[in-house]
C-alpha cells in the first residue's frame, strides 16, 4: 500500500468517525489515542516508516470497528444490508404493497451467488479441477 498523504487522511478520518461511535467511557481516551497516534508521526520522512505506521492505523481501525456497537454502525447510506436485493416499482406508499425480490428460485440473485463464491474461497474450496480429472 502506497503511504500517500490521502491513504493517512483518510485512515485519520475512519478513527475518528468510528471513535464518535464508541461509548461514552471509552470516547474520549480513544480521540486522545488517535490525536497522539497521528501527530507522533507528522513528521516522519522515511516510507517504511510511514507505511508501518499506516498499518498499523489500519489495525486499530479494525479493533475500534469491533469495539463499536453493531446498530451504530453503517453499512451504507440506506442502512444495514439484510442480504436480500429488492426492487420496488413505482412507490410503496401509493400502492400499499410490500417490496418484493426479483430473485426466485428459477434465477440466481448475483449478490448470492457472489457471496457463495466468497464462502467458498474463504473455506479452502477455490479450485475443482482436482475432480474433474486430466485436461484433454
Amino acid at each position: 500500500m502506497a503511504a500517500s498523504k490521502k491513504n493517512v487522511l483518510t485512515a485519520y478520518a475512519k478513527l475518528v468517525r468510528l471513535c464518535k461511535l464508541l461509548p461514552e467511557k471509552e470516547k474520549a481516551q480513544a480521540f486522545v489515542r488517535v490525536r497522539e497516534g497521528f501527530r507522533k508521526n507528522a513528521d516522519e520522512v522515511n516510507p517504511e516508516k510511514i507505511t508501518a505506521a499506516l498499518k498499523s492505523a489500519n489495525s486499530s481501525i479494525g479493533y475500534v470497528k469491533m469495539m463499536t456497537p453493531k446498530h451504530l454502525q453503517k453499512n451504507s447510506a440506506s442502512g444495514p444490508s439484510d442480504g436480500v436485493t429488492r426492487i420496488v416499482i413505482g412507490d410503496k406508499a401509493k400502492s400499499g404493497r410490500n417490496p418484493t425480490s426479483n430473485w426466485t428460485g428459477s434465477n440466481m440473485d448475483p449478490d448470492s451467488v457472489k457471496r457463495h463464491q466468497r464462502s467458498l474461497q474463504r473455506a479452502g474450496f477455490t479450485s475443482n479441477r482436482h475432480a474433474k480429472g486430466p485436461a484433454f
